[in-house]
């Protein structure tokens, strides 16, 4: 009984895909477009800050750094092109793998395009402890497993690989003369605004944007090549680009940051002096020629309680966690990976002299330039 009911389905399926296929072809035949006005709708919104911001992706391809038009400029296109059809559908569904196909149909010269796309049922996560605490390997990198999603994720997954097949397949249906016009006028837009109304919320915006990524601040300045504070249009207009790449899922983090620790940073010299100590304790050199430590400052003789050697003391850790309760989540959570923590709980559970003034010092600076008074 199931059979019939099933066939009298797809049945009606493809005479309503039938039907609406004649339907635009004919709308297409009665209101062809103009090249020149598509031009002129691409041209303005090209213009526009807010579409060019995401318009284009970036990654580094042989030494060289290759631009592209993500899926915002190409369905952007296609509306100004007009009649055009374009989208994906499910094909299957096991349980291991997706496959999906994109698609997009010029009505007027009947021209289709179709991109085919099969892929894991997985997503890659970071691999936490039993505490929830992320997992680093000896080099710092934080250790990844790919797991089974949850609805939610599978559903974002199967929509991000199937705008890629989409946007394929419309770019292979448009002129690529007016593709590169696109990508060059949605540049020198970017090139040419501001930074926005003050440098410092700009700069912040970009950076929260990039740590839902798990790039930290010491990533984009090892990538600039200088401190943030004084980075500049062009390289806020190349580091949208390389968001807009790993946001769309054309490239991986990876692929444009160094994910490893700064050589010569506080947490590297932390590191590399507990190795040191331990090499030398374990070699069994001279006590006559081996390096000697300095001697950790002798307690007052007033009696007062002072904190061991290399603790912050509990003035330092009352007034870091008043900053912190003080400041933004967002802001505390860049402060927080700037000292080698996960999450703002563990910057809030900081032992070490260093790390506890280095924070405080940080936030104080991040409060000066943003002038609200935390």
């Amino acid at each position: 009984m199931d059979e019939p009911n099933s066939d009298v389905g797809v049945a009606s399926a493809v005479a309503r895909e039938q039907t609406e296929i004649s339907s635009v072809v004919e709308q297409a035949a009665l209101r062809p477009r103009s090249e020149a006005e598509a031009f002129v709708k691409l041209t303005r919104a090209c213009s526009r800050f807010a579409f060019a911001d995401g318009a284009s992706y970036r990654f580094p391809r042989g030494g060289s750094q290759v631009t592209g038009p993500s899926v915002k400029l190409a369905r952007e296109m296609a509306r100004c092109w007009g009649n055009l059809r374009y989208g994906y559908r499910h094909v299957r569904h096991n349980p291991d793998s997706v496959h999906i196909k994109g698609f997009a149909h010029d009505c007027e010269s009947n021209t289709y395009i179709e991109y085919e796309d099969t892929f894991a049922k997985l997503v890659q996560r970071r691999k936490k402890d039993a505490r929830g605490t992320v997992i680093k390997d000896k080099s710092g990198k934080a250790v990844t497993e790919w797991v089974e999603p949850d609805e939610r994720d599978l559903r974002e997954l199967i929509n991000r690989r199937g705008a890629m097949c989409v946007r394929q397949a419309i770019l292979h249906l448009l002129p690529y003369d007016q593709i590169d016009e696109a990508l060059s006028l949605c540049d020198a837009t970017l090139r040419s605004g501001e930074l926005g109304p003050d440098r410092e919320t700009s700069i912040r915006s970009m950076v929260r944007a990039f740590d839902k990524y798990a790039v930290t601040t010491e990533m984009l300045e090892h990538n600039l090549g200088h401190e943030l504070n004084v980075t500049t249009i062009e390289e806020l207009a190349d580091l949208r680009q390389i968001f807009t790449s790993i946001k769309d899922g054309h490239t991986k983090r990876e692929d444009h940051f160094i994910i490893s620790q700064r050589p010569g940073s506080l947490v590297d010299q932390m590191r590399q002096g507990s190795a040191e100590d331990g090499k030398g304790a374990a070699s069994g050199d001279d006590p006559k020629t081996a390096k000697r430590k300095p001697k950790a400052p002798a307690k007052p003789k007033n009696g007062d309680d002072e904190p061991a050697h290399g603790e912050a003391s509990a003035e330092e850790i009352a007034e870091l966690h008043a900053l912190v309760t003080k400041g933004g989540s967002e802001e505390m959570l860049v402060i927080a990976k700037g000292v080698a923590c996960e999450s703002v709980e563990e910057l809030l559970s900081l032992q070490s002299a260093q790390l506890v003034r280095t924070a405080i010092k940080r936030i104080k600076a991040l409060s000066k330039e943003s002038g609200d008074g935390v």
